[in-house]
């Protein structure tokens, strides 16, 4: 279930500041607070201009990573918390996975996320601290043009595979060429549509894991600020899948965060 602005309340193109938490005094220097600063300065790389959006999520990811391998909480890394709560926009998101993979992102981000607009408009919007916020969108954009790129694959396989097949379809020589190509067609789109459905459920087993480790909670000020909104609630439609397809892109899904794989368009980037 997701929500979704009624009104607009204007454009939300890149972020809006809104609120503006303390700043608490400087840490002692530990082993474990020069590893929490570590993990800070890599989540930090999410908003430094010099960075590609592939060594941003490659920072986003591995400092999850540290935090996992290393015990530190939430509450650890942000008893200072100098952050400003923000509306970050990922674009339109009208495809049903793209608002499932939105919603798994956000939770292991600390964000919150709803839609704004309608229709073929819907808008997908990260609600959260500056860093969370922005670390959430360069994963869920990594992740969204990785699992495109991978079922326009599962779509040509399975395309192959039914031309292999069309020449048992008992249709009328007059119609035949027209009714194969529209039926590969449709084959190639269900394979595509399950494995990207698939895909969302593989990313979310692993970042769920992580989120459960972590005790990975939204920030109180976060879900006041949402609170705060005029929403409602929709829930998606119900499909059918192709079981193939669907376990093919889970398999993907949860390897490309297992492994930390995520790519800037064209490079894939590995994060140790």
């Amino acid at each position: 279930m997701f929500v979704h602005a009624k009104k607009p309340a204007g454009k939300t193109s890149g972020q809006r500041p809104c609120e503006v938490m303390w700043k608490g005094a400087p840490m002692a220097d530990t082993a474990k607070d020069r590893l929490i600063d570590k993990i800070k300065k890599l989540l930090a790389v999410t908003s430094e201009a010099g960075a590609t959006e592939a060594e941003a999520v490659a920072a986003a990811l591995a400092a999850q990573r540290l935090m996992v391998a290393h015990d530190i909480s939430e509450r650890e890394l942000w008893a200072e918390v100098p952050e400003v709560i923000e509306e970050i926009s990922v674009g339109s998101v009208r495809m049903d996975w793209k608002k499932s993979l939105l919603s798994v992102v956000a939770r292991s981000y600390r964000c919150s996320c709803y839609l704004s607009g309608g229709g073929k408009t819907f808008q997908g919007i990260f609600v959260g601290r500056s860093s969370d916020a922005s670390a959430a969108k360069l994963v869920f954009e990594s992740l969204a043009n990785l699992g495109q790129k991978l079922s326009k694959k599962a779509g040509e396989a399975r395309k192959q595979q039914a031309a292999q097949a069309q020449a048992n379809l008992y249709v009328h020589e007059s119609l035949k060429e027209d009714y194969v190509k529209r039926w590969l067609n449709q084959e190639a789109a269900k394979a595509r549509t399950s494995f990207l459905a698939g895909f969302v459920s593989g990313v979310a087993s692993v970042l769920d894991k992580q989120t459960r480790e972590l005790l990975v909670l939204v920030p109180s000020e976060v879900a006041d600020y949402m609170d705060n909104m005029n929403l409602t609630s929709h829930k998606q439609r119900k499909k059918s899948y192709s079981c193939d397809a669907y376990e093919q892109g889970r398999l993907e899904g949860a390897a490309a965060v297992a492994s930390g794989r995520v790519e800037d368009g064209q490079n894939p980037c590995l994060v140790a």
